[in-house]
C-alpha cells in the first residue's frame, strides 16, 4: 500500500498545461485591450476636470479682492484680476492706485505657478473678454475696465464643450 501512494505522488503532474496559460493570457489580453481603448476616450472627463480646476482658479482671484490679500512689498493694492492670455493660459494680476485702478491702473501680471492657469490635457478655452477685474474691498467686477454689463464666458473644449460664466454681480457659475 505504501508503494502505491508513493507511485500516485510520481504519476501527478504539477504546474499548469499549456491550454491553462494560453486562456489566462487571452483573458488579460482582452481585459488590458478594453481598458486601454476606454482610457483614450475620457474627453468629457478631462474637460470637467480642467473647468474645475479654472472655477477654482477664478475664485481665487476673486478672494484675493473679496479679502483684501496683501501683497508683500507692495502698497496700493486695489484689486486683482485674471487676464486671457491664449486658448491655454490665463494669468492673475494685481492692480496699484492710477489715477483710476480700474482702467489706468499699473498691472503686475503673476508669474509663479498659483497666479498662472495653464491648461492641461488638450483642453482648450475661449473667451469673451481679456480682462476681468475685481475690486478690493466689495470685489465689484470690471470687464477691460469698464463696470461689468453682461456675463462673460469662457468655454472649455475637447471634443465636447462645457463654459463657465461670471456674472455682474460676480457669480461663477458653471455651465454645461
Amino acid at each position: 500500500m505504501i508503494q502505491n501512494s508513493k507511485l500516485k505522488i510520481k504519476n501527478s503532474s504539477r504546474g499548469f498545461t499549456l491550454i491553462e496559460i494560453i486562456i489566462a493570457i487571452a483573458i488579460v489580453g482582452i481585459v488590458s485591450g478594453i481598458a486601454v481603448v476606454n482610457f483614450g476616450k475620457n474627453d468629457d472627463k478631462d474637460v470637467r476636470m480642467e473647468r474645475e480646476r479654472l472655477t477654482s482658479f477664478l475664485r481665487d482671484v476673486q478672494n484675493k479682492a473679496l479679502t483684501g490679500e496683501i501683497v508683500a512689498g507692495v502698497s496700493g493694492v486695489c484689486g486683482f484680476g485674471v487676464h486671457y492670455v491664449s486658448s491655454s493660459k490665463i494669468q492673475a494680476y494685481y492692480t496699484t492706485h492710477g489715477t483710476d485702478c480700474k482702467i489706468s491702473g499699473s498691472k503686475t501680471y503673476g508669474t509663479d505657478l498659483q497666479d498662472v492657469f495653464n491648461v492641461r490635457n488638450g483642453v482648450t478655452v475661449n473667451s469673451s473678454f481679456s480682462d476681468v477685474f475685481f475690486l478690493i474691498p466689495n470685489g465689484e467686477v470690471y470687464d477691460n475696465g469698464t463696470p461689468m454689463a453682461t456675463p462673460v464666458t469662457l468655454t472649455l473644449t475637447k471634443n465636447t464643450s462645457i463654459g463657465i460664466t461670471i456674472d455682474a454681480a460676480g457669480n461663477i457659475k458653471n455651465i454645461d
